[in-house]
């Protein structure tokens, strides 16, 4: 391959001119995302009960539903939460499933249980759940207009105008006041006028309808008839009539007032303490959420441009600012890594001719990187991109080692073209298994079940194709490029203060390889001490540094994202008001003591995303988000900020205020869990709500935890009506009828849609809120009879004040209760393991269970599934070696030095404060492949000097050594330096990249010094032995 190159140079440089530009266009095609594209194999069943408790929907809907899709094939999970009126069940299959397949399943399955469930039950919806559900931008309103107007400026001048835009799926917005029409009841007059709201409301729907009526033909044209009766004002509802009583009409005004109002409000919003109104923007499945973001912001400036003065537009989320950062923090460490790559062989080279012909390998590599992961379909994510800032020290590698030949050779007395193609064949199969080891630790990651295994899927393809295009160059464009330019220093003019510097240089090294040589011998001479030495070294590291947690674990890192989450809870049973006034102190409080705030956005009434998802409207709950200003313009992290801020609200009186919310890029992956959850089951949730108090007593004597939450909601006050069915069915009253006669009275039923100006808007009929305030109120609700006689609720039902549960969690189709906590100044796995130690102290009931769950979980399953693959990787790397040498005992030479290489990675991590991750793991398994490159050249160059100049084992050990020390710190070194960068921790998303450079350095830093000094000593030691048995043989 090198040999032609050299010969047909000009066709191999219009073949790299190709893929530089089918490269670039490549490049111009990805699209920035935050993470790989993944699709998550849940899917979910939502079922509508109005109305009904969660005990009797679990009883009659969840539990139907959870024993049908169990039986679906490939599911792993169940989970399903009830609330009153509402049924939802998560159903996580098997990862790598066809969830269209396993949708249609669903759905089959859920049409059988069907007539199972109750008649007046909705039909279950069966939805795939997709990261694109999550709102890609979230953006405000607010201004000196009322909410009402704020809330119809959204609805009808912005949503209508983003939802065109190209990758725009859905806008909802939230907060404000959207108007309604109430028919608000006397029950009096209904006794008097014995009308029931069931009359009104099938009243109000017959007089107000459009019909069709079919066509007539007049002369020779068709014409369509229709019936139109809409009502046009909200006077002619007034006036619409329900009845007659004595041939007189009974209009709607007689018995109630209608009033051209507003909605209640369940939720609401705030934008930097004053009312607005916040509009959650979804792009569509496969839209590049950058370019929807670009959209969306160019059509907001042009919107605001119609804006009625003083209304101001603001963004508290956009996922587009953050991806953009990341991405471009990526970009900026990778080419300050290629800088300091370059400064370091230019260090050695002291050669610019020299140092660009290695240093072409790296633009080449990484651009024709981008043609496959195009063809793959591989964004421009950080994990692709930090798989090439990993690889830009080892781009130039192989390409060091063959120019380093080559150049030897010349110094020889060889021709360019005799010494590029002798010198690149010498060390051709060397660096060919030195990639192959390399890249092959990745095949046992790719295999690792579940998320992390798909989440490395694209550094492990961008590490392997640009490291198999350097390896092409290596074996092309390097020995065709020295063919032509390598010249030596004689051939060419003096070049003034480049010969002073490289005198210097070269005295450096000739001291450094006459150093390298004493002290070769010198461990050569005492190998015990020195083996004796690192061997007791990574013992110490291994059972005293590890075992005392110096090292703390964690399953991914925390990434600071500039926002702030806090939650903040009342008493259930709490008026919106109350909440309101409560949120708007913390407000006060955050405005005054964090000076680093870009942006308060509060929402009453539950989170955000329960409010698009329809789970909103309890009242006694809030959140507020913290938008910050970005990281650079701060001195401060968030949760530094988290921590100053956490007692000045801890004094808010008869509120309990937590810190919360997954990390976006966890939520984006599925992994929505707390830290730490411990999952408490049993059926009695009594007995359950005890234990879990319990367990949240022992969580807390745990230091370093914060923000402890029981998911058993406080039971919400209410009363309960129970029917009397013989009394009820005397009168010909089913139970059914009786509850829909309460829940129209009390929570009012919707009759009709009125439409005004293109607009339309609900018409809810209900009692007025005087006859719906006490007891007595409820007890004496009119009940109309089959016969049309007016009863009061009280003649067939009592009603009696009772505390039920607001939230029924299940998992596995059993009933749980979660105990949930973060972490702050502690490791994951050390909070971890002493609440397991903790808990398994404490009694449980016989019918009780606990477990850990979260990231705690998760962090377990993933080190046992790493670890597996770091054995894996190891023995893919040593039969690569022992097919290359054709022999069993280099390998095991060459492989020592990796478990011994752990101490540089456990000292480092310890020093620079970093936990051991998943992240940090799989710098591990890639240091598995690294570690050897430099051994395998060695370990083959020894070998080869001695068969070729017949030398014997110290004299060829010695030699090879000192030959091969300048390439194997010219190797090393780039390696390190192009990861510096990346372990520095700069800018946004640092601490996702950090843990893995900082292993592979420290490993790697460890391994160079093992590779120079005990691998000969290694490879010394075994060869006399051999040649020892050998003579007594």
């Amino acid at each position: 391959m090198w040999n032609l190159a050299i010969k047909r140079g000009v066709t191999f440089t219009m073949l790299f001119l190709a893929i530089m530009g089918i490269g670039i266009v490549s490049l111009l095609r990805l699209s920035p995302e935050l993470l790989p594209d993944i699709e998550m194999p849940v899917a979910g069943v939502i079922a509508t009960y109005s109305g009904v408790g969660p005990e009797d929907i679990e009883n009659l809907v969840t539990k139907p539903i959870e024993g049908a899709v169990a039986t679906v094939t490939n599911v792993s999970e169940l989970t399903s939460i009830v609330r009153e009126g509402r049924s939802v069940t998560l159903i996580q299959f098997a990862w790598g499933t066809d969830m269209d397949i396993a949708a249609a399943d669903i759905r089959e399955k859920i049409d059988l249980v069907r007539r199972f469930l109750p008649e007046e039950a909705e039909k279950p919806m069966v939805i795939k759940f997709d990261p694109t559900m999550m709102p890609v931008m979230v953006m405000t309103l607010s201004g000196e207009l009322p909410p009402w107007e704020l809330r119809r400026i959204a609805e009808d001048e912005i949503s209508p105008r983003l939802e065109r835009i190209e990758g725009v799926a859905s806008t909802t917005p939230m907060g404000g006041l959207k108007r309604e029409i109430q028919v608000n009841l006397d029950r009096r007059r209904l006794e008097a006028y014995e009308v029931s709201v069931n009359a009104i409301i099938q009243a109000l729907g017959a007089a107000n309808l459009a019909y069709p009526g079919g066509s007539v033909s007049v002369g020779t044209r068709d014409y369509t008839v229709r019936t139109r009766g809409e009502f046009e004002t909200v006077k002619q509802i007034e006036n619409a009539v329900i009845s007659y009583a004595n041939g007189v009409p009974i209009r709607i005004g007689d018995i109630a007032e209608v009033k051209d109002a507003f909605e209640e409000r369940l939720t609401d919003t705030r934008i930097n303490g004053i009312p607005g109104v916040a509009i959650m923007v979804q792009k569509t499945s496969g839209a590049v959420t950058v370019d929807v973001s670009s959209r969306v912001k160019k059509e907001l400036s042009r919107i605001k441009e119609r804006l009625p003065s003083g209304v101001t537009t603001g963004t508290v989320m956009d996922q587009a600012t953050y991806i953009n950062k990341v991405v471009g923090n990526v970009v900026q460490v990778a080419i300050l890594g290629i800088i300091l790559a370059v400064l370091i062989l230019f260090g050695f080279l002291v050669n610019f001719r020299s140092t660009a012909i290695i240093a072409v390998a790296i633009p080449v590599s990484i651009i024709g990187t981008f043609i496959v992961m195009d063809a793959l379909g591989i964004t421009l994510n950080m994990i692709s991109m930090m798989g090439l800032a990993l690889a830009i020290g080892m781009l130039v590698d192989s390409a060091i080692v063959v120019l380093e030949n080559v150049f030897r050779h010349r110094e020889e007395g060889m021709g360019m073209r005799e010494a590029a193609s002798f010198g690149t064949g010498e060390v051709a199969i060397p660096i060919i298994a030195s990639i192959i080891t390399t890249i092959s630790v990745f095949l046992p990651i790719i295999f690792i079940p579940g998320m992390i295994g798909i989440m490395f899927r694209d550094l492990a393809i961008t590490v392997s194709v640009s490291l198999l295009v350097s390896l092409f160059v290596a074996l092309t464009l390097i020995p065709l490029l020295c063919s032509r330019f390598l010249r030596l220093r004689a051939e060419h003019k003096k070049r003034g203060w480049m010969d002073m510097l490289e005198g210097k240089i070269k005295l450096f090294f000739s001291r450094l390889d006459a150093g390298y040589e004493k002290w070769l011998n010198l461990c050569l001479n005492h190998k015990r001490i020195v083996v004796f030495g690192t061997v007791g070294l990574f013992f110490l590291s291994i059972f005293i540094v590890w075992p005392l947690r110096f090292v703390g674990t964690e399953f991914l890192p925390k990434m600071d994202q500039g926002m702030i989450m806090i939650k903040v809870e009342l008493p259930p049973g709490t008026k919106l008001e109350a909440t309101e006034q409560v949120v708007a102190e913390v407000e006060d409080i955050l405005s005054e003591e964090v000076p680093e705030i870009k942006m308060i956005h509060s929402t009453i009434g539950g989170s955000g995303m329960e409010a698009m998802f329809g789970g909103g409207g309890r009242t006694h709950r809030a959140t507020v988000q913290v938008k910050l200003v970005d990281l650079t313009e701060r001195d401060r992290t968030q949760w530094e900020i988290e921590e100053a801020i956490r007692p000045k609200l801890s004094r808010v009186p008869g509120v309990e205020i937590t810190f919360g919310g997954a990390e976006q890029y966890m939520m984006m992956m599925g992994m929505s869990e707390a830290p730490i959850s411990i999952e408490i089951y049993g059926y009695d949730m009594a007995e359950a709500e005890v234990i879990a108090k319990q367990v949240k007593d022992i969580v807390a004597q745990v230091s370093g935890t914060r923000d402890i939450e029981i998911s058993l909601e406080k039971s919400m006050p209410e009363f309960n009506v129970v029917v009397n069915r013989d009394k009820a069915s005397t009168l010909g009253l089913p139970v059914a009828l009786v509850a829909d006669a309460v829940s129209s009275t009390i929570r009012g039923k919707v009759a009709i849609r009125f439409r005004e100006g293109g607009d339309e808007f609900n018409v809810k009929v209900r009692l007025r809120e005087e006859d719906r305030e006490s007891f007595e109120d409820l007890v004496n609700i009119p009940i109309a009879t089959p016969l049309g006689k007016q009863i009061s609720l009280s003649s067939i039902a009592y009603a009696k004040p009772a505390l039920g549960p607001v939230t029924i969690e299940r998992k596995g189709q059993e009933r749980l209760v979660t105990v949930t906590c973060d972490y702050v100044g502690r490791d994951l796995g050390g909070v971890a393991r002493e609440i397991d130690g903790r808990l398994s102290e404490l009694a449980l009931p016989p019918d009780f269970s606990i477990q850990m769950g979260g990231e705690a979980k998760e962090q377990r399953e993933s080190f046992k599934w790493f670890a597996l693959a770091l054995i894996g990787a190891v023995f893919l790397v040593y039969m690569i070696m022992a097919s290359l040498f054709e022999s069993l005992l280099d390998p095991f030479i060459i492989m020592f030095t990796f478990p011994l290489a752990i101490i540089g990675v456990i000292w480092l991590l310890f020093l620079t404060n970093t936990t051991f991750g998943v992240i940090a793991f799989a710098g591990l398994v890639l240091l598995a492949g690294i570690i050897v490159n430099n051994g395998i050249v060695m370990v083959h160059y020894i070998s080869l000097i001695r068969r070729r100049d017949k030398l014997g084992v110290r004299e060829a050990v010695v030699l090879g050594g000192r030959r091969r020390l300048r390439p194997v710190l010219m190797t090393a070194l780039t390696t390190i330096f192009a990861m510096v960068p990346l372990a520095m921790g700069l800018g946004e998303g640092a601490e996702i990249r950090m843990p893995m450079a900082r292993a592979v350095i420290g490993g790697l830093t460890v391994g160079t010094f093992l590779t120079l000094f005990l691998v000969p000593i290694i490879y010394e030691s075994f060869e006399k032995l051999i040649g020892s048995r050998k003579k007594q043989e």
